[in-house]
């Protein structure tokens, strides 16, 4: 597994996500928006999928250029709650895309589908513990 460590803060071998990333988020919540982060975190939880299964699409189709754009946008909301890993291997699938090489796109969505499910769980821990 990665351990990688990102512009915004570091992550470890352990958890998915760079805690400093929703620490950084947290900052954010007041009295108007109390439950600023949990709801980032729904709705990351609940747009994910559907690009997981779009990315899917592309590749089966043989779309290089979908493919490419589909990753650039999932980079971005992975990239703002922290998930450094899964940010890297949309980037890693955007670049793959647009060299069109479309057989090796297969094996890094699979990586990206289990990433996913690593910063799911560890998404909704940080939800659930309050600290959301």
């Amino acid at each position: 597994m990665l351990n990688t460590i990102g512009a915004q803060g570091s992550i470890t071998e352990d958890s998915p996500i760079d805690k400093v990333v929703l620490a950084r988020l947290r900052e954010f919540e007041d009295q108007d928006a109390p439950h600023f982060v949990a709801e980032l975190i729904d709705s990351f939880l609940a747009d994910t999928p559907p690009k997981l299964d779009t990315l899917q699409m592309s590749i089966n189709n043989g779309d290089g250029v979908a493919l490419a754009r589909a990753a650039h946008n999932l980079k971005g909301s992975t990239g703002s709650l922290g998930a450094i890993r899964m940010m890297a291997l949309c980037r890693e699938l955007e670049d793959t895309a647009k060299q069109d090489s479309l057989a090796l796109a297969s094996e890094i969505l699979a990586k990206l589908q289990s990433e996913f499910l690593l910063v799911a769980e560890a998404l909704k821990i940080e939800r659930d513990s309050g600290l959301a």
